[in-house]
């Protein structure tokens, strides 16, 4: 669950969220389009029809999801997509709606995928249940993508990276108020692979697993305000996140994650974290470096990372002001 102190805590993260989506949000919508739950026009080929005449015409639209209809797909409708490939400017709305793959499927398809020029906007959706045997077992993020209210979960990169998410470089994408749980990648980042520009604001990443970075691997420009990464899982390196880009994490907590090495954060030699009023707390690494383990730069600053086992910091770059507590007297004495 949510921390409701940790959002408190994250208003700054509110404004961000305020600026970021006053840049991304669809200029030109056209009406609203909506697609009910069944019907010649509702159900997920009424979906898929509604995004084709969009971006047929070449426009941009509002779709509004009935509430609490979950969208089923059985087969591929774009590509190795549920949904049509997002060239054009789509935001999609629906109170508690589902977006899902059939547990039944013959075949692995992801849910959504991005185009370098397309812009997707999620609101009160979840999508679940995406597969795919290369990266972005939900969504494939290669423009700009929006999740407000929106949850990720059941998603699979099963040979790749991305459970939840994947995005490439060049890529934006915006996470608020949002959930990317239960995620799971072959390679790396169960819940999110990230090489582009990446705002989590307020958002929570748990119970995803990879080989490395159970909830997060990122290698772009990240920032996570008033986040909870929380009982996340690598088999390798970086139970909650690693990285080899530039993150700064704030008003945040990393807790709860289990890895081989780094049960926190791994940062690797060319990472640069920042952690600002940030927790780093009862996280477990198999080896060292409990909560983190640092080849790169970490900073912190009003920040502690305490309760972690085997020990609080630990790697070949120090991270000034976090102490290893040694309890063990011949261990003192050395």
């Amino acid at each position: 669950m949510r921390s409701p102190s940790l959002l408190a805590s994250g208003l700054s993260g509110v404004a961000l969220a305020a600026t970021l989506t006053g840049t991304i949000t669809p200029g030109h919508a056209q009406a609203t389009r909506f697609v009910p739950c069944s019907g010649p026009n509702g159900g997920p080929d009424g979906l898929v029809q509604a995004i084709n005449q969009v971006q047929n015409n070449g426009g941009s639209a509002l779709i509004e999801l009935e509430k609490g209809c979950t969208y089923t797909f059985t087969a591929p409708r774009g590509g190795n997509n549920a949904l049509p490939v997002i060239t054009g400017r789509i935001a999609i709305t629906g109170k508690n709606a589902v977006i899902a793959r059939s547990a039944n499927a013959a075949t692995d398809f992801r849910i959504a995928e991005v185009a370098p020029s397309g812009f997707l906007s999620l609101t009160g959706v979840t999508i679940r249940g995406g597969s795919t045997t290369g990266n972005g077992g939900g969504i494939l993020n290669r423009g700009t993508l929006s999740l407000k209210f929106t949850t990720l979960t059941g998603n699979k990169a099963r040979n790749g990276s991305g459970g939840g998410f994947a995005a490439t470089e060049g890529s934006l994408t915006l996470l608020y108020r949002s959930t990317i749980s239960g995620n799971t990648a072959a390679l790396g980042g169960g819940g999110v692979t990230f090489q582009g520009t990446l705002r989590a604001i307020a958002t929570l990443f748990t119970r995803n697993a990879a080989v490395i970075g159970g909830a997060l691997a990122l290698s772009g420009q990240s920032k996570l305000v008033g986040s909870v990464v929380t009982g996340n899982h690598a088999l390798g390196e970086g139970g909650g996140i690693v990285s080899s880009g530039s993150v700064q994490i704030r008003d945040s907590k990393i807790t709860r994650n289990t890895a081989d090495t780094g049960g926190g954060l791994y940062a690797d030699n060319a990472a640069v974290a920042e952690f600002l009023r940030s927790h780093v707390t009862a996280n477990k690494a198999r080896t060292t470096g409990g909560g983190i383990f640092a080849v790169g730069t970490v900073t912190l600053q009003k920040s502690r990372v305490t309760g972690n086992v085997p020990d609080n910091c630990a790697g070949p770059a120090t991270v000034p002001g976090c102490v290893n507590k040694v309890k063990d007297p011949a261990a003192i004495r050395r």
